[in-house]
């Protein structure tokens, strides 16, 4: 119906999906459900500025963009409604050249690394095991 427009690719392919996130603007994630998901972070790793529902892991990873800080578009609910309305205030922020060049820079330095998260995670362990420390 959509000749050489759309394309479905069964199985996995890291080198497409690279591209796919190295072309995106944008990565709308609408996940009911997501106790971490990775695909935000590989979308902020590429400057695609994700646009993702308030669950789980999205929440977690995704700074809802605010003036002049922010690494994507977190929709108020997980409905229908919720996702159209973030989608079009991503596609607004990102039309504006300098700000979207503000943003997708703050997205590329986002670092969720071991090394960064491991001294929460242990303060953590500790706050459960004191005996420990």
């Amino acid at each position: 119906r959509f000749p050489k427009r759309a394309v479905g690719v069964v199985g996995f392919d890291e080198g497409l999906a690279r591209r796919v996130f190295a072309a995106s603007t944008l990565f709308v994630v609408p996940s009911r459900f997501e106790p971490c998901g990775l695909v935000q972070m590989y979308a902020l790793r590429y400057g695609a500025i994700p646009v993702v529902t308030p669950v789980g892991g999205l929440a977690d990873t995704v700074k809802p963009l605010t003036m002049d800080s922010g690494t994507g578009v977190v929709a108020e609910s997980v409905t229908h409604e919720g996702l159209v309305a973030a989608i079009y205030e991503a596609l607004d922020r990102m039309s504006d050249s300098s700000e979207a060049r503000a943003i997708v820079t703050r997205a590329m330095k986002e670092n969720f690394a071991w090394t960064n998260a491991i001294v929460p995670y242990v303060a953590l362990y500790d706050s459960f095991f004191p005996s420990r420390a």
